[in-house]
């Protein structure tokens, strides 16, 4: 294997494992926009549940029924900035994924490019090297 091979190769697994990091992190960036998501769920879901039902209600009752759709208010829009930082996140995790796919795939082509060129350099110089037979002459040289 040539010297310009080897460095191909060398160059598609770092590519490759560059890859992989990015696909892993762009998973993990995910997660974490789920997870936030689905904590907004809930406080959206625990608000509405936070409705005064029908019947004798007091002022007690009233009270903290205002004081949870309050804290609940409170808590949905601290969760604004970490989701929109998450979903910003994850925007840029596969920009960087799709980024460093097409460099690995660049990397694949080169490789097999320096590998078809090791091949036909190999064949022209065992072309150039073998022995080749010499044809009688039948005393007719010209």
């Amino acid at each position: 294997m040539t010297r310009n091979v080897e460095r191909r190769a060398r160059i598609v697994r770092i590519r490759t494992a560059e890859s992989r990091i990015a696909q892993m992190e762009l998973a993990q960036a995910k997660g974490s926009a789920n997870q936030i998501r689905s904590i907004v769920d809930r406080i959206v879901a625990l608000n509405n549940e936070n409705i005064a039902t029908s019947g004798a209600t007091d002022g007690m009752s009233l009270a903290a029924i205002s004081e949870t759709r309050a804290r609940l208010d409170t808590a949905l829009k601290a969760t604004a900035a970490p989701l929109e930082h998450a979903i910003q996140r994850v925007n840029r995790q596969q920009t960087y994924s799709i980024y460093s796919e097409m460099r690995e795939q660049g990397a694949r082509r080169l490789l097999e490019k320096a590998e078809r060129e090791s091949a036909r350099q190999g064949e022209l110089k065992a072309a150039n090297s073998r022995c080749h037979p010499q044809q009688e002459t039948n005393g007719d040289e010209q």
